[in-house]
């Protein structure tokens, strides 16, 4: 072999050995995705999102990174990124219990009994103690997912609010902090007691429920996110009130919002939504096109 053809095949062994050492191309999240339309084809795309994410959820597919480029108008439930300030975090302290008040003081013998046995609570009891169930409720549920790697910053709200900052869109929101605070502080006793209950039965599964959720969301699934919710339900048959209220009653009032964005302007939106507002029977996509907006699954 002469030295050139011996100095070609070695970069050719070369370029192999790279082509091998290459990260394999991630595949793109499908993501719970739709588009609906009114009768002069102005759109509103919705996409179902994880308030708290990790990186697997991304990169999202084209047809989702698409129709956010060409909107006008980024929506979300709250603009996430602007609820680090005096207003809301006193909004939040009626979570709290008062000084001869402990959160054992509020809740029923079986949840009691769940605490009691959870062996490894995300937050001390010391802490949790100050506050009322619907708080510590959703304390114990963020803290579970942070230690799991999720975070607010690959979170599909969050992750959109940047870009659209990035680029100057406008941002509208479908909720205020007050709503979103009434709807547990307007909790009875009891529903306070089943809230915590069902978020101590979660964060102490074998497996967390969101890794399921989160692959169905990857593949696209939405018949098999649904399901998900369901089942977990229908375990706990008691937690459907829980359900309706955080999820079924709230579909109502955020499909009414978004069908009024047709009426306010022409332009097209882009709404990012928690997925369980998306998914079955009572999910938004479902409400809108009963109200006779034309639907699709992308």
């Amino acid at each position: 072999m002469t030295f050139r053809n011996r100095f070609l095949a070695l970069g050719a062994l070369f370029l192999l050995i790279l082509g091998l050492l290459a990260p394999t191309p991630v595949k793109a999240s499908e993501g719970l995705f739709w588009r609906v339309e009114d009768s002069s084809g102005r759109a509103i795309h919705l996409l179902g999102s994880f308030h708290l994410a990790t990186a697997e959820f991304y990169p999202l597919r084209p047809a989702i990174m698409d129709a956010f480029n060409t909107a006008d108008r980024l929506v979300v439930e709250l603009d996430v990124q602007n609820l680090n300030n005096p207003e809301t975090i006193e909004l939040f302290q009626v979570g709290f219990n008062p000084p001869s008040v402990k959160l054992t003081d509020q809740l029923s013998p079986d949840s009691l009994e769940i605490l009691r046995t959870s062996a490894d609570l995300p937050l001390p009891l010391t802490i949790l103690q100050t506050m009322r169930p619907w708080m510590a409720s959703l304390s114990l549920a963020a803290t579970s997912l942070l230690k799991l790697g999720y975070t607010e910053e690959y979170g599909q709200d969050s992750f959109f609010l940047t870009l659209a900052k990035q680029k100057s869109l406008p941002i509208a929101e479908l909720e205020t902090p007050q709503e979103q605070v009434s709807l547990f502080t307007s909790m009875s006793p009891e529903e306070q007691d089943l809230y915590f209950k069902a978020t101590l039965i979660e964060i102490n599964a074998p497996v967390h429920p969101v890794t399921r959720y989160m692959n169905y969301w990857i593949q696209g699934d939405a018949e098999a996110f649904y399901a998900a919710i369901s089942e977990e339900y229908q375990e706990n048959p008691e937690l459907v009130v829980i359900m309706k209220r955080l999820i079924d009653d709230r579909n109502v009032s955020l499909a009414a919002r978004l069908a009024a964005f047709f009426e306010r302007d022409g332009v097209n939106s882009f709404a990012v939504i928690g997925a369980a507002h998306l998914v079955g029977p009572n999910g938004i996509p479902t409400l809108l096109e009963k109200a006779g907006f034309k639907v699709t699954r992308y």
